[in-house]
């Protein structure tokens, strides 16, 4: 697969990191890096990566503004990668490596169902403090981020500037651990 953006070495690390807690059994990792240190280039490579392997993805987002980012950051990164968008009535999911959507836009049980049917194989969750929410756990749970069994289901990956929330809400339930963090002092001292 072609891929045009070139990894930094903190982003690449945190990739192999991801893929080394899903080998070793862990289904929903997730990673944490401060805004600006390219969140959306490590999972847009991680969905480059995983449709080498034959995985579909699903990309989450909360807001207008992250889905265009996500697509266009795919598509830039891997312009090969045939990219869909649902949110409102755009339902691009025939045919596409990978899916954005608005998780607004999946409310609905029919349209979770669909994206189940269709064999996304790996959901990515940006913003992933969020996911607590009803909204996101439906999700989740329909397309098998939950199950235990590893042939079963699709795996998850989070990503996010704050794995905490101000209202306290514990993110155990949802993420297993953190696959790699960086902070922003120790990104500055790196030159970064």
């Amino acid at each position: 697969m072609m891929t045009i953006l070139k990894l930094r070495d903190y982003q690449a690390d945190a990739i192999t990191a991801v893929r080394q807690a899903w080998s070793a059994g862990t289904r929903r990792p997730a990673v944490v890096l401060p805004t600006g240190a390219g969140k959306t280039v490590v999972f847009a490579h991680t969905a480059a990566q995983m449709r080498e392997l034959g995985v579909r993805t699903l990309i989450l987002a909360h807001r207008d503004e992250l889905i265009e980012q996500a697509a266009a950051k795919v598509r830039a990164v891997a312009p090969d990668l045939r990219v869909g968008v649902v949110k409102g009535p755009r339902r691009e999911i025939r045919g596409r490596d990978v899916v954005v959507a608005s998780v607004q836009s999946l409310t609905r049980e029919a349209r979770r169902a669909e994206l189940a049917a269709a064999g996304l194989r790996l959901v990515i969750v940006d913003e992933c403090h969020h996911a607590v929410a009803n909204t996101y756990m439906s999700v989740l749970r329909d397309l098998g981020c939950f199950e235990a069994d590893p042939l079963i289901g699709a795996y998850a990956l989070g990503v996010t500037a704050t794995l905490g929330r101000s209202d306290r809400v514990a993110l155990g339930q949802v993420w297993q651990e953190v696959a790699y963090k960086r902070d922003i002092v120790t990104m500055i001292r790196a030159g970064h």
